[in-house]
């Protein structure tokens, strides 16, 4: 039995064969001492049918195969996989994950359970729906799996994967997938940023959500957070620092009927709010209905465990598909002034966005109906509504325009189950020092390049212990040491602006200037003479929603980046996130990849360069601006910059586990424990 990517290729008899590539992934199923006979001929006969049809060759040369016998080895499957010699034989191979005879791959994809098993003959939820593939039914323990992958195309031109595929659920929406690039579009762009087969690959895996396996007919059928309960596993009387504690979370629906899927987006973290102590736990969807969580105990003393449900799989199926369909309702004005007759002034306002024609920003309207801002450098198109009196070059002012609720009945009630907690084992965790006498702390001198870990870090006594790197605290006196002699260059939204906040009163001799701009937007600048200091701040750029702000004060990063000579007294630090929440992932990996090349380039002419990245905070869980949203565009972000040579300061850790009421604008302590490990990145030691 075979299934193939579910990918959309031209069925045109007309068009030319089609230069794209494929993955074909086909599970045979060994039945004790029988053996299941391929249909037709020995080898590929199936595929190369396939293929033929939809205007592809296959390249048997490529065909790896891996032979997995965990039941009983046979005379006669051991002599069929003696005569078969189709292709290479191989004992490991990486498709999505690293595919293994041990069958330890298994787990990732939740064959080992029984709530994942699919009839024969029927899809099963088991890999991303880009490459969902049919399984059979039956047991690793009782039968033998024949591996075949292949990797089809014609050499001679190699186009890129398709675009983000979109995935909704059956009866509230319809499970579909669609391409937002075409593949010459995709093609011109991701070469551009030699961005390669593999690389949009795990990119594709990065931002992979589960999703429901069936038709949601009704809000009953979603996570219920009343009944949705969590346990400690083999729970022991006391525990080492350094060691681990898993969780299991079991789902149940609103009429205490246990789930089947995954696809739900838990928080999780250990904590003990006397020591104001926490870390953050990792939560792996097991695509069942349950999930994994897994902390490390890092501090000595006693914890609790806390789930927070943040949006059920169907509450995340409404983000999808407004992501998906509904990305203008987030919209701008643009404001018009110029000349009048007899000597007044003229002014108009009219709605802006983003050029997109799909995903809903068509609404705005094409040609002679708008007016298009093309930024030559970075290729975005800015497009505003035409004014009537007045010409597209008096664009003057941009501001936050307003929000379009377009939620139904049914959405809004699936919405309204979101950050709930979830009841489960409230017993206390008792941490005792390691009789080893181990450590937990790193002492790795903080450099460019190094790994996120998870957890990134745990807080006790509200300081902040990063297991990136050997990081301090700095006093006034040493931030002040710290960046003397430094230009630094902060780019992002208002959550990056409150660095620049804390520096300005956390260093007295570092003195604002008036620049008469709109301070929400910037920019703005401080400067310390007498230690040779300069700190900029400015926002990101257009989509922002902000105070009406003078259009040439808002630049694109990569653009300033361009413009920076860069050096061993430069520091350029940046953030993206909370104001591309309701575009398509597309534009954004777009915006993302362009400040890629533009780092690259300053780190090629001045490698001296600091340069980091902040992450995204949590902190908003609606429609416009769901946590959900920031996790998928922190993917990409990582993603981008995981092999530049850059560091990358995880907030979202650090803002998730606080005890601290959640906000997108993070309160002083946990502002001044990021500020510690920005230090640490600019002058470790």
């Amino acid at each position: 039995m075979e299934s193939h990517s579910s990918a959309e290729f031209s069925s045109n008899p007309d068009q030319t064969r089609m230069d794209q590539l494929i993955n074909v992934f086909r599970v045979i199923k060994y039945r004790q001492a029988s053996l299941e006979e391929d249909n037709g001929e020995r080898c590929f006969n199936s595929e190369t049918h396939w293929c033929q049809e939809n205007h592809l060759s296959l390249t048997i040369i490529n065909t790896k195969q891996l032979v997995v016998i965990s039941g009983e080895r046979t005379e006669n499957t051991a002599r069929h996989h003696q005569r078969d010699t189709c292709g290479e034989q191989v004992n490991s191979f990486k498709f999505l994950v690293h595919i293994t005879k041990d069958l330890t791959w298994i787990t990732w994809i939740c064959i080992c359970s029984h709530r994942c098993r699919a009839e024969e003959g029927t899809s099963a939820p088991l890999l991303p729906q880009a490459t969902q593939r049919h399984f059979l039914n039956g047991h690793p323990s009782s039968m033998n799996l024949e591996v075949v992958w292949s990797y089809i195309g014609n050499e001679r031109k190699k186009h890129p994967p398709p675009s983000f595929l979109s995935q909704h659920v059956a009866g509230l929406y319809t499970n579909s997938t669609s391409s937002v690039l075409s593949s010459e579009e995709s093609s011109s762009f991701y070469s551009e940023f030699g961005i390669n087969l593999d690389d949009y690959y795990r990119l594709q895996s990065a931002v992979y959500w589960a999703g429901p396996d069936r038709a949601i007919t009704s809000v009953s059928m979603s996570t219920s957070p009343g009944h949705t309960k969590f346990i400690i596993q083999d729970l022991k009387e006391s525990y080492q620092i350094g060691e681990e504690l898993y969780v299991t979370v079991h789902t149940k629906d609103f009429d205490n009927k246990s789930k089947g899927y995954g696809g739900d987006f838990f928080q999780a973290k250990l904590f003990w709010s006397k020591t104001k102590a926490s870390v953050f736990g990792e939560v792996v969807d097991l695509l069942n209905g349950s999930y994994s969580v897994r902390f490390l105990l890092p501090w000595v003393g006693e914890a609790q465990v806390a789930v927070r449900l943040i949006h059920s799989s169907e509450a995340v199926q409404v983000l999808k598909h407004h992501r998906d369909t509904d990305s203008d309702r987030v919209f701008f004005n643009g404001y018009y002034e110029g000349p009048g007759p007899n000597k007044t002034r003229l002014s108009e306002t009219v709605k802006c966005n983003v050029k997109w024609d799909k995903n809903g920003l068509e609404h705005m309207g094409t040609g002679d109906f708008c007016c298009e801002y093309n930024d030559p450098r970075t290729g975005e198109t800015w497009r505003c509504q035409r004014p009537k009196s007045l010409p597209c070059s008096a664009l003057v002012y941009h501001s936050m325009g307003g929000y379009r609720n377009r939620l139904t009945v049914e959405e809004k009630m699936l919405m309204t189950q979101t950050n709930k907690g979830i009841n489960g084992d409230k017993r206390i965790i008792k941490i005792f020092h390691s009789n080893a006498n181990g450590t937990i702390d790193v002492t790795e001198k903080c450099r460019p390049g190094l790994q996120t870990p998870v957890p990134a870090g745990f807080y006790l006594n509200d300081v902040w212990t990063s297991f990136v790197c050997s990081t301090r605290h700095f006093t006034t006196q040493m931030i002040t040491e710290c960046l003397k002699d430094k230009h630094i260059y902060m780019m992002g939204d208002s959550t990056m602006r409150q660095w620049f906040e804390f520096f300005v009163k956390a260093v007295p001799t570092l003195k604002q200037m008036n620049l008469h701009v709109q301070y929400q937007s910037g920019p703005l600048i401080a400067v310390d003479v007498m230690n040779n200091i300069d700190l900029h701040w400015r926002a990101h750029g257009v989509p922002l929603r902000t105070l009406k702000s003078a259009v040439a004060d808002l630049h694109y990063i990569s653009n300033e980046i361009d413009d920076l000579s860069g050096g061993s007294h430069t520091v350029i630090i940046f953030n993206l996130g909370p104001h591309f929440t309701t575009y398509p992932l597309d534009f954004f990996t777009h915006r993302v990849l362009r400040i890629r090349k533009a780092v690259l380039a300053l780190l090629q002419r001045a490698p001296a360069t600091t340069v980091v990245i902040k992450t995204v905070n949590t902190g908003y869980k609606d429609i416009f601006g769901s946590d959900w949203y920031s996790l998928q565009l922190d993917r990409i972000l990582r993603w981008a910059f995981q092999d530049v040579g850059v560091y990358i300061l995880d907030v979202w850790q650090m803002t998730a586990c606080h005890y601290s009421k959640e906000n997108i604008h993070p309160g002083p302590i946990v502002i001044q424990n990021e500020i510690d490990i920005l230090l640490s990145f600019i002058c470790p030691y």
